[in-house]
């Protein structure tokens, strides 16, 4: 369950969109297309971390490592978009194609962590 929850909220944080001097952009292409610019890169770098580290702890059985790497890994995704919400103002940000997404990536994000808690603190509850 925690699973299918976080891939859903992945989903979600590829299709936020932010908007451009021009058109709005969904994050996912704005991570993929930052090895073109530096500016951009240094702060997509967390997120492509972030990724990398839900991919490999995505099939791992609940342990306390894979829960410190998926807490870990959702702060790594949410700072580029931080950095943008601090960087740029208010009124830049306020769409539905920015703030639906993103709060659906927040809560299930948050939801898949706090069901993966919940049974790694069952599983060792029962082998004590």
């Amino acid at each position: 369950m925690a699973r299918k929850i976080r891939i859903i909220s992945l989903i979600s944080y590829f299709f936020i969109f932010l908007m451009g001097s021009m058109i709005a952009m969904p994050f996912g292409c704005i991570i993929l297309l930052s090895f073109l610019d530096f500016q951009v890169f240094k702060f997509s770098i967390f997120a492509i971390v972030g990724i990398i580290l839900i991919f490999v702890y995505l099939n791992a059985m609940s342990s306390k490592k894979a829960f410190i790497f998926n807490s870990i890994s959702f702060f790594l995704l949410l700072y580029p978009i931080i950095n943008r919400i601090i960087l740029f103002p208010r009124s830049t940000f306020n769409y539905p194609f920015f703030y639906i997404p993103f709060v659906l990536f927040v809560l299930g994000y948050l939801t898949s962590l706090f069901f993966e808690f919940n049974a790694l603190r069952n599983n060792t509850s029962k082998s004590v």
